[in-house]
This record gives structure tokens, sequence and C-alpha cells, in this order.
């Protein structure tokens, strides 16, 4: 079989490769052919050497759709990361507004009733449960904000 034979035998097995990558596999098999025919090799032994053009574009083929898995993989690997990285982002900013309502609230109720007890003068013992109720509530949602805020930066770390 001829250099131009092969070639275009070549190019009508890699008709599945994208164009590009057509023309630089028939350009480096045309250098190739040229370099080992100057060299003294017989057609024959070029031939055994590199096999035919559908083997050679089979190779190529399967090749390129190898890569374009995998860049669909990656892709896909991408948008589930970003997925899980708006969800834990939400997940924890809706967190840390429920605390903060909460902290803020026992912090209002305490200087509400202190208010109360200043202007009026008196203190109940209902109000003493209040604040001792409100402190530990503004307490609490401090510690689990603290918390959550030291595990929202672990997970976060995970997915970026």
């Amino acid at each position: 079989m001829d250099k131009q034979k092969f070639l275009k035998e070549l190019n009508k097995a890699a008709s599945g490769l994208p164009k590009e990558e057509r023309e630089e596999l028939l350009q480096y098999y045309d250098e190739y052919l040229t370099s080992a025919l100057l060299e003294g090799k017989s057609e024959e032994e070029i031939r055994q050497e590199i096999g035919s053009p559908t083997q050679i574009a089979g190779a190529f083929i399967e090749a390129s759709s190898e890569e374009e898995i995998e860049k669909k993989a990656y892709k896909r690997v991408a948008r589930i990361g970003w997925l899980k990285r708006t969800g834990i982002s939400t997940w924890f900013a809706f967190l840390a507004c429920l605390l903060f309502l909460f902290l803020f609230g026992g912090i209002a109720s305490i200087v509400f009733l202190g208010i109360d007890v200043i202007l009026f003068q008196q203190i109940h013992v209902f109000q003493i449960f209040m604040v001792l109720f409100s402190a530990g509530i503004s307490y609490l949602a401090f510690l689990v904000l603290k918390i959550l805020y030291k595990f929202y930066l672990t997970r976060k770390g995970r997915f970026s």
C-alpha cells in the first residue's frame, strides 16, 4: 500500500474524530511515513510497525472518547460539589439566623425586664425566672453559634 492510499484510508477511518484532531493525525503519519521511507524501510515493514489505518483510527477514536467521558465526569463531580457547598452554606445560614433570633431575643428580654424593674421598682419571682431563662437561652444560642461556625468552616473546606 502506498503512502497516499494509506493516508486516504486513515482519513476515512478517522472520520469520527474532530476535524483538528484528524488533521493532526494525518499530518503526523504523513511525516512518519516520509521519514520511514527516507530511512530505507519498505512499505510492508512500515505497515507491520504501525498497523492498518483502521486500527490506528480506532485507537485514536477510543482515546478521544475516554477524554470526553473524563471531562463529563469531572463536570458532574464539580456540579455536585457546587450543590453541596451551596446546600451547606444555605443550611448553616438558616441555622445561624435562627440562633441569632434566640440570642437577641434573650438579650432583649433581659434588657426589657431590667427596664421594668427600674421603672416600677418592684420585682416578682416570675421576673427573676424569666431573666435566668433568657440568660440561659442567650448563652446556649451563643455556644451553638460558636460550634456551628467551626463546623461550617470544616465542612466548607471539604467541597472547595
